[in-house]
C-alpha cells in the first residue's frame, strides 16, 4: 500500500525537478549512483538481474492502478502505471547517455520505449512551461524558443 491522497502523474513529478545541475536535489541522485558502482560492473549487473527477477514476480499480478510510493519521492502517491513510465524514461535516457559516451548512435532500445519516453518528455514540458509554449516550440519556432522543450 502506498501513500494516501490523489496520485500525481509522472509528468507532474518530473516537472518539479530543477533544471539547474547544481541543485542539491541532483546531489542525492549522484550519491546514489556512486554507491551503486562500488562493487564494479559485475556487481551492478548482478543487482540489475536480481531486480529484474523480483520485478517480474511483483508485476505479474499487480494492478496498474495500484497506488505506490516512488522511491525518490515516497511522500507523493503515484499509480504503478505512472511509476513504470518513470522507469522507462530513466532507462531510455541513460541508455542514450551510455551510447553517446561510446560514440554509438543506435540505442538498441525498442522504439516503443523511446516513444514512451518522448511522449512523457512532452507531458513534462507541458506541465513545466504550458502546452502552448510546447506547441510553439515544436511547430512554430518563430513564436517560441526551444527552451520549452528542455526537460532535464
Amino acid at each position: 500500500m502506498g501513500p494516501a491522497g490523489q496520485p500525481i502523474t509522472a509528468a507532474k513529478m518530473y516537472s518539479w525537478v530543477p533544471l539547474d545541475e547544481d541543485s542539491p536535489m541532483h546531489d542525492g541522485v549522484r550519491a546514489v549512483a556512486e554507491e551503486q558502482v562500488v562493487d564494479g560492473r559485475e556487481g551492478l549487473v548482478e543487482r540489475g538481474r536480481a531486480s529484474w527477477k523480483r520485478s517480474e514476480v511483483v508485476l505479474a499480478d499487480a494492478s496498474q492502478d495500484q497506488i505506490v510510493a516512488h522511491p525518490v519521492a515516497p511522500m507523493f502517491p503515484i499509480t504503478l502505471r505512472e511509476f513504470l513510465l518513470t522507469r522507462i524514461l530513466e532507462l531510455v535516457v541513460h541508455v542514450d547517455d551510455l551510447a553517446h559516451s561510446v560514440g554509438e548512435q543506435d540505442l538498441g532500445v525498442d522504439r516503443r520505449a523511446i516513444d514512451i519516453a518522448c511522449h512523457l518528455g512532452i507531458d513534462i514540458n507541458a506541465e513545466r512551461y504550458g502546452s502552448a509554449a510546447v506547441l510553439r516550440s515544436l511547430f512554430r519556432r518563430d513564436r517560441n524558443s526551444l527552451d520549452a522543450l528542455r526537460t532535464f
